[in-house]
């Protein structure tokens, strides 16, 4: 497996008309991303980790390293605020767990699929083949994203848990 080039920066428009820039996470981002995993309801917390973590610093700090080898992440801002990161995480041979958080006041505007396409394909170009993701069973807007992503899926449903499987290509 070989290390994915950083994703070129691009600007995605949304459902809306509005429009986000979208980077590579970088290690100077580990403020910016702090305050927005701070910024996030209860609830989307939840939806993204399962329970609200404890410490908010210490998740960003582990989510800013992009080795390309073992982690990927992108930021999609703003202005000058992170509203959604994308991130995957190697697993074991050409798989990968991938996650994403959207802002709240961003939720419902199609930014998860834009990035989650843009993350698959660093993903495809890093050797990547499978994504996983293990998915909150009322979280209906990651569910249904993943539907929409035109990538085959396969779902395994355990108490309050979904496991998904999509190729990355």
């Amino acid at each position: 497996m070989s290390a994915a080039p950083p994703a070129p920066d691009s600007t995605l428009v949304l459902k809306d008309g509005s429009t986000v820039a979208v980077r590579p996470v970088e290690a100077h981002d580990e403020a910016a991303l702090t305050s927005f995993y701070g910024g996030l309801s209860p609830s989307s917390l939840a939806f993204r980790f399962f329970a609200a973590p404890q410490d908010v610093a210490e998740v960003a700090k582990r989510l800013v390293i992009s080795n390309y080898e073992s982690q990927f992440g992108l930021v999609a801002s703003s202005g000058n605020l992170i509203v959604a990161h994308a991130v995957y995480i190697v697993t074991g041979g050409r798989r990968a767990e991938m996650g994403i958080a959207i802002a709240d006041d961003f939720q419902g505007r199609g930014l998860g699929l834009l990035l989650f396409a843009q993350l698959a394909d660093a993903a495809a170009r890093g050797g990547i083949e499978v994504f996983e993701a293990v998915v909150k069973a009322d979280n209906h807007r990651m569910l249904d994203m993943l539907r929409e992503s035109g990538f085959p899926l396969r779902l395994r449903s355990e108490p309050g848990e979904i496991h998904a499987e999509m190729p990355t290509a």
